[in-house]
């Protein structure tokens, strides 16, 4: 069984391992503009980053990325989604071919 959390204000997406002793948790976090690195955090300090896997991709622009939702028209049901805006868009600007894939 793997425990994800997933922080919504920060974009974070945890995997929490912790010590034997409760003092510290080691975990696995990735935003979306950083792909995945090992973190550590002793209990009431600050999390420090341990690794840097990609740092070659530091300097490349990104698109924006934000939540989106919608209802499912056949069912009602909330779906949940991510956009990914090409780099350099105009606020209010079309978006020339958007996507959305719903996670999963």
């Amino acid at each position: 069984m793997r425990l994800v959390t997933v922080d919504r204000r920060g974009g974070r997406v945890l995997r929490k391992l912790a010590d034997g002793y409760g003092r510290r948790i080691a975990f696995l976090a990735q935003t979306v503009t950083s792909p995945t690195d090992v973190w550590v955090v002793d209990v009431g300090g600050a999390a420090r980053r341990l690794t840097n896997l990609n740092p070659h991709i530091g300097g490349w622009r990104l698109g924006a990325v934000r939540e989106v939702t919608w209802r499912n028209s056949r069912d009602g049901l909330l779906v949940h989604g991510v956009l990914i805006t090409p780099i350099g868009l105009r606020p209010r600007a079309a978006i020339p071919d958007g996507r959305a894939v719903p996670p999963g």
